[in-house]
């Protein structure tokens, strides 16, 4: 599918910073740049309420696609709403949201007996994850194509992750819901820290904490990624497709899963802390958009 306007490298390029002249009307970049993308997003998130359908399709593979910012997007009038459309029609896509703005983030480390809850992410980075979507693709050809489509591989940049399914045995399925939009008022987004102690959770202990969750409606499901090294990002600039290795943001720090919590603020931060993965790494607590008037 890559044709001779696709580049593809093994590292990520660097473009710049474009020079944003709704500036001049009194909004700062991360304004513009948010108001932009949630526009994109929202507009997605309407299109579809419906329960998800059945398709007689061939043996697929789950994908997360991370829906970044970038600095160097270029503005679009693709339509968003043609492209939930078209991938849900087709039984590839499965759901998707937006995200409230990254500095609305808490963030919940655990190291020892002490529980850490800062306000904002983890870093500060140019490039953050604004929405989601779950697919369903034959191959990571076909991810890609799903990706390079979104209005927002022009206007910011995605990030294509495989699933890689983990069995916690019984009673740990994800909570089945209608619609496109999941269930939960929060996604909890879990990373990696090189910074902490060694700490390797244990599967009977992941097990529990889901089991809990569940029991109590905080955990309403989740999904576990490969590691970051089989990422793939996807944008579209001047015309060309550039498909590199690699997530999102090049940080230390990359996403190893995402988790579906409900509740208020300070009880899905009290689950979240309990999560064994927050013990050696990061969980980011963002809220989903949901008001989409």
């Amino acid at each position: 599918m890559h044709s001779s306007q696709t580049q593809r490298h093994g590292h990520e390029e660097r473009f710049e910073q474009p020079v944003l002249a709704a500036q001049l009307l009194g909004q700062s970049r991360e304004e513009v740049i948010f108001d932009g993308i949630l526009a994109v997003l929202s507009d997605s998130a309407k299109v579809l309420r419906r329960p998800h359908e059945t398709f007689g399709r061939r043996t697929v593979m789950k994908y997360v696609l991370f829906v970044a910012t970038d600095p160097a997007g270029e503005s679009t009038d693709e339509n968003p709403g043609a492209w939930v459309e078209k991938w849900s029609d087709s039984g590839v896509r499965i759901e998707g949201m937006p995200l409230k703005p990254v500095t609305e983030t808490r963030t919940v480390r655990v190291r020892g007996d002490r529980v850490l809850v800062t306000d904002g992410p983890f870093a500060e980075t140019t490039e953050w994850i604004a929405g989601y979507d779950l697919v369903e693709a034959a191959d990571l050809d076909e991810a890609i194509e799903v990706a390079a489509s979104h209005p927002m591989a022009i206007g910011g940049r995605v990030e294509i992750r495989p699933v890689e399914p983990l069995d916690l045995g019984r009673d740990t399925e994800n909570v089945p819901h209608e619609g496109d939009a999941p269930a939960s008022r929060f996604l909890g987004i879990l990373r990696t820290d090189p910074s902490a102690p060694s700490f390797t959770p244990d599967p009977a202990s992941v097990a529990e904490w889901v089991r809990e969750g569940l029991a109590s409606g905080r955990y309403l499901g989740g999904e576990h990624l490969r590691p970051v090294q089989d990422a793939t990002l996807v944008r579209r600039r001047r015309g060309q497709l550039l498909i590199t290795d690699g997530a999102y943001a090049d940080v230390p720090e990359w996403v190893t899963g995402i988790v579906f919590i409900d509740g208020e603020w300070e009880e899905a931060i009290d689950y979240l802390s309990r999560c064994p993965m927050a013990r050696s790494g990061i969980a980011e607590l963002r809220e989903f958009w949901t008001d989409l008037s």
